[in-house]
């Protein structure tokens, strides 16, 4: 299992006020599409309707988009998060995952990292998944 680094997806600002603020530069929301790739997370084109899915080796499983989010929401949880300011609570990271919708479809990074075009057999294998 790999080790991360926190500054890789976020970045911490601790207000005047004490408050802590988190933002992502460019590079930072890149590196969540990179992220969603190493998971598993595609996305491909059914016809005219966009299709998620994680691929595990050979094998592909459709997936919704609430769950192609709740993948780096999961990592940000249950990975080995590196460079974590000991003094910001997990509960920091997730208020902001929520509030900001950082994962979006109209994104080209998520064109660019995550679409792919199927084999006929894989597309078939799809299609019979989510019936279509």
């Amino acid at each position: 299992m790999l080790d991360y680094n926190i500054n890789s997806f976020l970045t911490f600002i601790r207000q005047k006020n004490g408050q802590i603020k988190v933002i992502q530069d460019v590079d930072q929301i890149e590196n969540v599409y990179k992220l969603l790739y190493e998971l598993g997370v595609r996305k491909t084109n059914v016809g005219k309707k966009q299709v998620f899915y994680r691929r595990i080796g050979s094998n592909i499983m459709p997936m919704s988009f609430q769950e192609v989010k709740d993948s780096f929401k999961n990592f940000l949880i249950k990975e080995r998060i590196v460079n974590m300011p000991e003094d910001i609570k997990m509960v920091v990271v997730l208020n902001w995952f929520y509030k900001s919708q950082s994962i979006k479809i109209k994104n080209d990074f998520f064109d660019f990292y995550l679409i792919e075009e199927l084999s006929d057999e894989e597309l078939n294998k799809l299609k019979k998944q989510i019936k279509i």
